[in-house]
């Protein structure tokens, strides 16, 4: 599994068909072992492991935080678990999934560590559900903010006039005249949630499991000139 963007990520989609197949979702590793794991891996990145200042972003974007902590899970479940409790949201969008009582997902059905997503011709829908612990750990971060950018870090100096361009319903945009960078700062909750594999001999995740993961402001902000920096250091708290 590569690494993925260090960014905003996607939700990766876990599937199945049988009760059976569901229960190997329930293990859970020695927290303190998963957790020193998970630690050291997110550490190393966080430190700058896969940064080069030389060259664009990965995807033109990357998460910036002041710090990062794990939290283990201590009780995981799986959908059918809760099927009560997904059948109600479903019908609430006209869709069955009483097959769940049954040890069955149903056709158009997928599951994440979030909740379900129902793909039908006439229907494409996110349900989040936050009663399913399908998950490992989850990665909270301190503070964090977003760059865009398609320049390397290393010319990040060079561009001025750093504006505010938009504001949301939980947070701002600034950006300056060329488009060159994009600061999106606000109340968004950054926090992933990480399935893992395994944890020896190495700590592995899921095929195509898309991790979120930050580095150090103390790192980047190096590579900004004193007026961007000025902007980001205000725009801390919204």
């Amino acid at each position: 599994m590569g690494i993925g963007t260090l960014g905003l990520c996607s939700v990766e989609t876990l599937m199945g068909n049988t009760l059976n197949n569901m229960q190997n979702t329930q293990k859970l590793f020695p927290p303190e072992e998963l957790k020193t794991s998970l630690e050291d891996y997110f550490g190393k990145y966080f430190r700058g492991g896969l940064f080069d200042p030389n060259v664009p972003l990965p995807d033109g974007k990357i998460l910036i935080a002041d710090s990062f902590e794990i939290e283990t899970v201590t009780e995981k479940n799986n959908i059918f678990d809760i099927a009560d409790i997904v059948i109600e949201h479903c019908d609430a969008i006209g869709f069955d999934a009483s097959a769940l009582k049954d040890g069955v997902i149903p056709k158009g059905m997928e599951i994440n560590k979030r909740g379900v997503v129902i793909r039908q011709p006439e229907m494409h829908q996110y349900l989040k559900i936050d009663e399913l612990v399908a998950y490992d750990a989850i990665v909270k971060y301190n503070n964090g903010f977003s760059i865009k950018s398609l320049l390397p870090p290393k010319d990040w100096k060079t561009i001025k006039n750093i504006k505010e361009t938009m504001s949301l319903p939980k947070g701002k945009i600034y950006e300056d005249k060329k488009n060159e960078l994009t600061i999106l700062k606000g109340d968004f909750n950054y926090d992933s949630k990480i399935s893992v594999q395994s944890i020896k001999p190495n700590l592995t995740f899921p095929p195509d499991q898309y991790i979120r993961i930050a580095i150090s402001k103390d790192i980047v902000m190096d590579y900004f000139n004193e007026e961007t920096k000025k902007v980001i250091n205000q725009i801390k708290t919204i």
